[in-house]
């Protein structure tokens, strides 16, 4: 008997896992993100209060927060791509099981529609 060219339920843990992990690592990166946009957008505030005639400082900042806007939209990137990844796991664990994971497929579509809106 051949060896089965599908991957294995052992296969599709692992790569679930990895795209979890990465998911986490994602995450972890946005949320870091957002933190120093936070500060950076105080920054900017305290700055134009007290000093408001700093054109190259301001000019500086600003490169700053277009550099974590750039950051977060990879981040969205990424989130796209992993629920893209996880739904394309989910069909295969489905047509190879005919099991239904349909909550992971729902999870992965919502978070996709979140991303697109921001």
């Amino acid at each position: 008997m051949a060896p089965s060219a599908q991957p294995t339920s052992e296969q599709q843990l692992r790569t679930l896992d990895a795209y979890l992990q990465e998911w986490a690592a994602t995450h972890a990166q946005s949320l870091a993100a957002g933190a120093s946009l936070a500060s950076l957008h105080t920054q900017r505030e305290k700055i134009l209060e007290l000093t408001p005639n700093d054109h190259q400082l301001l000019f500086a900042l600003h490169e700053q927060i277009e550099d974590t806007l750039r950051r977060l939209r990879r981040h969205a990137q990424a989130y796209v791509r992993l629920a893209d990844q996880l739904r394309s796991l989910t069909a295969q664990h489905n047509a190879d099981s005919g099991d239904s994971v349909d909550s992971l497929a729902q999870v992965a579509g919502i978070t996709a529609e979140y991303v697109e809106k921001v």
